[in-house]
């Protein structure tokens, strides 16, 4: 017979089931990137032909190597935990943004925004 404790030691955890991508992409579904700081700045790269171009603030060939690390690292980005009763981003020093990414997707016009 199993006791009760070991029994519940063998369940998953709720937060060992969760997806803990922050955001869902493939490096290859990806047609533009739109970067901008709160502080300024901003930066527009596309890919045309299957190589990326930067289109500002000035035009000009990107780094298809940085491009894609860029990519590889967003699509990597895990939550360490997550909170169930959220309070307001500011309380986790959300608010206001220091940045916003939006990649948009071959997909449809699909767009994914991480602030």
């Amino acid at each position: 017979m199993v006791a009760e404790a070991d029994l519940k030691d063998l369940q998953p955890k709720l937060s060992d089931l969760r997806d803990k991508r922050v955001m869902d992409i493939a490096g290859k579904e990806v047609t533009r990137i739109d970067l901008s700081l709160s502080a300024g700045g901003s930066a527009t790269l596309k890919k045309t032909g299957g190589k990326w171009r930067m289109l500002s603030p000035f035009a000009g060939d990107c780094s298809d190597e940085a491009v894609n690390s860029l990519l590889a690292t967003l699509r990597d980005l895990q939550a360490d935990e997550f909170r169930d009763n959220p309070t307001a981003p500011a309380a986790f020093g959300l608010e206001p943004p220091q940045g916003k990414i939006t990649l948009h997707l071959d997909s449809g016009g699909a767009k994914k925004t991480l602030l």
